[in-house]
């Protein structure tokens, strides 16, 4: 393996509107910018979570070409300043995705504060998104031994007109923790009746078609795939002061398989549905990888034998990002495993998902061991958004048990509930913002209320280019 040398070309950075669209629009982005940030600090709403906006810093507008003359930028100019901000920003970024068209277009729909879709309450420990649903949550307590009946409190969200409806989740079934897997399934804890081992838990899955129904566990960090789960299984004994991992294991329901001893790593999770990864306790370890079908090891994988804390991979299958043991996050070539830009830094530690890309790999949502939520552009180093939220450990259960509670990220990175510390005043509250572009763009045209003429398109240089208010 080895290590890509500068940076490389990020998805869409190419405008589609010709060489002189290349330099009108390089120039608008940083205009627009500038004027979102005074309307922001001196006419804007503040934002209800705290929020760093790289977009929102000064910068002069810069042509790159000596193809467009002075009158054609003066007049380009005065034209943009003319329009509504949430148009132009709208149409620029629809011609030219990439960092500052995308950071624009945050500040044009009101930054964080615009992409509020609803908020729920309640003091939960893990809150997952239905991948087949971005409307569609669950949200768990989690019991740290005995009878482990959460059943009276775990609840359902459904988003619907700016509301969440928050009702209970299968009330009468006695159950501990629930929560989404990546194929859309439910995973129901429950408590596994054996009186000696009294902190295990049997998982079943919903629907029942699945066929998943494990042995009796304490599964402190797992994952089901297909049908099996894999997992860190923690001691039996709830008193045990044994801080490692006693095994890896997978469970189909009919038999077990012991993978690896559980000492030397610290999570498993699968970045890709085929495959499963143990990642290292410590930073002299490197990731190891497992078939998910045959339960056999893939020595050669392009991500094993690395030296990251967590990865993940985008829809398509582009991209990955992984968090080194020092915290640097790396873009890795998925087919060869070769980092080919660094950007950014993240502490993972005890998080459920600390990394999460968009279908086409060009964003990442990270959250920090400390709650914080972070929104880049993939492969570029000021974020697009840094939004203060919270995290810890869960309210019952011991960190090498459980992971940290904190906002919980859809897996295609269109969502996140953003976990808030509770005050006297107010209960936890987990405030649900989009993240989609796509849905950013759409939020901006209905805020202009107008379009382009064909006209004021051929004098933007976007004439050529694909429409996003139209």
């Amino acid at each position: 393996m080895h290590e890509g040398a500068g940076d490389p070309e990020l998805p869409g950075r190419d405008l589609v509107g010709g060489h002189r669209a290349a330099t009108v629009l390089a120039s608008f982005g940083f205009v627009v910018a500038v004027a979102f940030l005074m309307n922001w600090l001196f006419g804007g709403e503040e934002p209800s979570a705290k929020q760093s906006d790289p977009a929102t810093e000064r910068s002069s507008p810069s042509f790159g070409g000596d193809e467009l003359d002075d009158d054609a930028r003066r007049e380009a100019l005065i034209l943009a300043e003319s329009l509504p901000p949430e148009l132009v920003a709208a149409e620029l970024y629809r011609a030219a995705p990439g960092p500052n068209t995308l950071r624009s277009l945050l500040a044009a729909v009101g930054g964080v504060a615009g992409l509020d879709v609803g908020t729920a309450e309640g003091a939960f420990d893990l809150v997952t998104f239905d991948p087949m649903d971005p409307d569609h949550l669950l949200a768990s307590r989690r019991s740290s031994y005995g009878p482990a009946e959460n059943q009276g409190a775990n609840e359902e969200w459904r988003l619907s007109a700016g509301e969440v409806a928050q009702t209970l989740f299968a009330a009468d079934l006695a159950h501990d923790v629930v929560h989404f897997n990546d194929d859309g399934t439910v995973a129901i804890w429950v408590n596994s009746g054996n009186t000696t081992a009294f902190a295990s838990r049997i998982v079943t899955s919903r629907p029942a078609a699945s066929g998943l129904s494990s042995e009796p566990v304490y599964a402190s960090r797992s994952v089901i795939v297909d049908g099996t789960l894999f997992a860190l299984t923690g001691s039996a004994d709830y008193y045990s002061t044994t801080r490692h991992f006693d095994l890896l294991i997978a469970d189909g329901g009919d038999d077990v398989a012991v993978l690896d001893s559980g000492e030397r790593w610290a999570w498993i999770d699968n970045p890709l549905n085929d495959i499963v990864i143990a990642y290292p306790a410590d930073d002299h370890g490197a990731t190891m990888v497992w078939n998910a079908s045959t339960l056999e090891p893939i020595p050669d994988h392009p991500f094993a034998g690395r030296a990251f804390q967590r990865l993940a991979i985008s829809g398509d299958g582009r991209t990955a990002v992984g968090v080194t043991s020092n915290g640097d996050l790396h873009v890795i070539d998925p087919t060869t495993g070769a980092t080919k830009s660094r950007f950014g830094s993240l502490d993972p530690e005890g998080i459920a998902q600390p990394i999460t890309l968009n279908d086409e790999g060009t964003i990442a949502i990270t959250v920090d061991w400390n709650g914080t939520v972070t929104l880049w552009w993939v492969g570029h180093d000021q974020p697009l958004a840094v939004i203060d939220g919270d995290a810890g450990p869960a309210r019952v259960v011991p960190e090498d048990r459980a992971p940290r509670t904190s906002s919980a990220v859809e897996q295609a990175a269109q969502r996140v509930a953003i976990h808030q510390r509770a005050t006297p005043d107010q209960p936890t509250t987990w405030q649900i913002i989009d993240t989609s572009p796509e849905n950013w763009i759409q939020r901006a045209c209905d805020l202009a209320g107008t379009t382009l003429t064909a006209e004021q398109r051929h004098e933007l240089g976007l004439s050529a280019g694909p429409v996003a208010c139209g």
